[in-house]
């Protein structure tokens, strides 16, 4: 008669060590930090400005760079900032080029800019988008410089010649 054997008291044991070690991994505390959210919907190329911190687990979600930044990509409101979300380059204004110009000094994001074709004598108006690389190994730090659409062809051209000078105005 089975019933009258004696307890199995190491599989209960064992037992009981399982249930507790799942009940310890599902309700052990987190350690939270704050997060940055989308507080209203933001499009592709807004500078990041309405943004609500909110509390979320540390290993949850990778913290974006947040300083002069940008977005990527439209943003539904309340939905987290990710690095992916961010840009580091600025706004460009619809229908213009970005073109890569090569400049041995660095201008803050958003400065407006006068070019000059070296080889036409022409102005042409720009925005700095994105700044020089700081790699001091790079061979040639080119910032990425906007330009109006009729303008962008000859610019272009300007630019992998190294015939361009950019001007910036002291403030």
């Amino acid at each position: 008669m089975y019933w009258l054997g004696s307890p199995a008291y190491l599989r209960w044991l064992a037992a009981g060590l399982i249930i507790a070690g799942a009940l310890f991994v599902e309700f052990r505390p987190t350690h939270k930090v704050d997060h940055p959210f989308a507080a209203e919907a933001m499009h592709r190329g807004e500078p990041l400005s309405a943004v609500v911190w909110r509390p979320a687990p540390s290993d949850l979600l990778p913290m974006p760079d947040l300083d002069g930044s940008f977005a990527a990509v439209d943003i539904a409101k309340g939905e987290p900032l990710l690095p992916s979300h961010v840009s580091g380059a600025g706004y460009i204004p619809p229908n213009w080029w970005s073109i890569p110009v090569a400049m041995p000094f660095a201008a803050p994001i958003g400065t407006s800019v006068q070019l000059v074709d070296g080889t036409t004598r022409q102005l042409i108006e720009g925005v700095i988008v994105a700044q020089p690389s700081d790699d001091p190994f790079a061979i040639d730090p080119a910032a990425l410089i906007a330009v109006p659409p009729d303008s962008a062809a000859a610019f272009a051209v300007a630019a992998a010649t190294g015939q361009v000078t950019v001007l910036i105005a002291s403030r």
